[in-house]
């Protein structure tokens, strides 16, 4: 990497990082921005005099917007990442030639490694003052923190006022506790669709300028670190345990009435790190959060702090990322169905694939507009994957597979360079697959023949809005020879529609309604009237 090429990743590296924190709309994997601050740091350690001020390993990735900011009395740090094992022995060896410099060798049992999962979601630090929640804050650039006080308040798993039945010790002071806001894979489906994974759900909704209450309730929050003042530790230190060890916090947060208390692990050597990391990540399916990977940190505060910091992140932890839940595989069909409400979604089939212990052979592509940017067709060579361990989805077309014809629906021929666009069959009913092979989208509904519409709000095309009209139009006649035939469609069906063919628009079905009520209306006053005029009648009748 020459020095330019420094310059314009640091860019690039900026750039994602803001459409990740800032925008919660993430342009690339993060096993591909991992990568690419990799190579920045590779670069910078055989050429420190270049670094930049505003390279991704001086500073912490921002959150910050144009809300409020709250200043941390302690740095909100990233962590230092590694995805091999090697980096993680790296790191033992360095920690083990720190720790004996500031000890000389004495160093306790407190010098051990302990492991939690890495969540995948917003960091948060929530300040308490004499037992009350005063402020909430992201960790923003790693000093101030974007304000999000508003949006703690509706979140069920975080306390608005700690106490603990039985107490002995006075909760007057401070404490700030530090964790993760996470949306759970079983929650993720109860929120917008417009959400595709946790971590983008978590983040969007900590953005928010208004708070959305019932959709916050959807989040948890979950402890990893806790600063607590000296006026109230010192008398815990009598009562109860010392509150240097990770998991004495974590029992204290609990009795707080934290609900969520954070698994820990221990760990001696290379040997059991190794073991312990292969163990948790073939658990990662199974676990309800989103997690990325496992957090390796020093055991007891004390040494932890002794062993300082840098701009970016502290020496005493190291975050081991888990390797991508990706495959490469062939695309070989793509379908569209049509949904009840009348839209149309586009589906990529491809050869099975195994992910974190699923066979995985289709994936949703969304809308036409995401199918044409990713610029998949039958015969690519694709990158699939599980979006936060759960969605299937396609992050980019790799190749052609180089096969000069791929079948598509039925069987109907697709040259490989050709992009995604919907086709029309004859025989589409609702939840029917519909091949996309055409080169232009379809202007009418293949199930009630109304012209499709465009929500361009929601970017959403193909909604056909009379799908359930009354009738469905009639099935286009064949052609009578081959030699006279229209090109034909996915489904093999005739593309020529026939100008007798009625089309039932919404208008009409509207206009139809009303006068049905109309007459039934009038057919009621109508009965109304005569039983009113013919009762005193009958009643006399009766009396006779």
């Amino acid at each position: 990497m020459t020095h330019s090429d420094y310059i314009n990743a640091v860019g690039r590296a900026n750039y994602y990082s803001h459409m990740y924190y800032v925008a919660s709309a993430p342009v690339i994997s993060d096993a591909d921005f991992d990568a690419l601050v990799a190579q920045i740091e590779q670069f910078e350690q055989q050429h420190p005099e270049d670094i930049l001020p505003d390279s991704p390993t001086q500073q912490v990735g921002s959150d910050l917007n144009g809300n409020g900011r709250i200043a941390h009395r302690t740095p909100m740090l990233s962590c230092q990442k590694a995805q091999d094992i090697q980096k993680v022995a790296s790191w033992i060896t360095k920690t083990n030639q720190r720790m004996n410099a500031l000890t000389g060798d004495n160093h306790t049992g407190g010098y051990k490694l302990v492991a939690m999962w890495k969540y995948d979601g917003i960091s948060c630090s929530l300040v308490y003052q004499d037992g009350q929640l005063i402020s909430a804050a992201t960790r923003g650039d790693g000093r101030v923190g974007q304000d999000i006080t508003a949006h703690a308040l509706c979140i069920p798993s975080i306390p608005q006022q700690l106490c603990e039945t039985g107490a002995t010790y006075s909760l007057a002071g401070r404490i700030e506790v530090r964790g993760e806001i996470v949306c759970s894979k079983r929650n993720l489906h109860l929120l917008s669709t417009r959400y595709t994974d946790c971590r983008t759900a978590a983040s969007a909704l900590c953005n928010q300028s208004v708070p959305d209450a019932i959709d916050l309730a959807m989040l948890d929050f979950i402890p990893w670190d806790a600063y607590i003042d000296d006026a109230i530790s010192s008398q815990i230190q009598f009562s109860c345990t010392p509150l240097g060890y990770p998991w004495h916090k974590f029992d204290f947060l609990h009795r707080l009435c934290f609900i969520h208390r954070p698994e820990v692990w221990t760990a001696h050597t290379l040997d059991d790190v190794q073991q312990l990391l292969e163990k948790r990540e073939a658990e990662r399916a199974a676990f309800d959060f989103p997690v990325d990977g496992i957090v390796l940190r020093i055991m007891h505060d004390d040494y932890f702090r002794a062993l300082g910091a840098t701009a970016h992140h502290p020496h005493g932890s190291i975050a081991f990322k888990f390797a991508p839940a990706k495959a490469i595989t062939t695309c070989r069909r793509i379908e569209v169905t049509v949904g009840k409400s009348g839209k149309r979604t586009p589906v990529a089939y491809f050869d099975s694939v195994t992910l974190l212990d699923r066979e995985v052979h289709s994936a949703s592509l969304y809308s036409e507009k995401t199918a044409n940017d990713l610029g998949i067709y039958p015969g690519a060579t694709i990158e699939v994957g599980l979006s936060n361990d759960i969605t299937p989805k396609v992050y980019r077309v790799i190749a052609s597979a180089g096969a000069p014809v791929s079948s598509v629906g039925d069987g109907s021929a697709v040259a490989p360079s050709q992009p995604l666009s919907a086709g029309v069959g004859d025989n589409v009913t609702e939840n029917n697959p519909l091949s996309s092979a055409s080169d232009e989208a379809p202007a009418d509904c293949p199930v009630c023949g109304d012209t499709i519409a465009t929500d361009d709000e929601e970017e959403e095309a193909w909604l056909a809005p009379s799908l359930f009209s009354d009738e469905a139009p009639a099935p286009a006649a064949p052609a009578a020879s081959d030699e006279e035939s229209a090109p034909t469609t996915a489904l093999g069906g005739s593309p020529t529609e026939d100008p007798a063919t009625p089309h039932h628009s919404t208008t009409a079905a509207v206009l139809a309604t009303v006068a049905c009520a109309a007459v039934l209306c009038c057919f009621g006053a109508v009965v109304l009237g005569a039983a009113v005029f013919c009762l005193p009648l009958i009643a006399g009748t009766l009396r006779v």
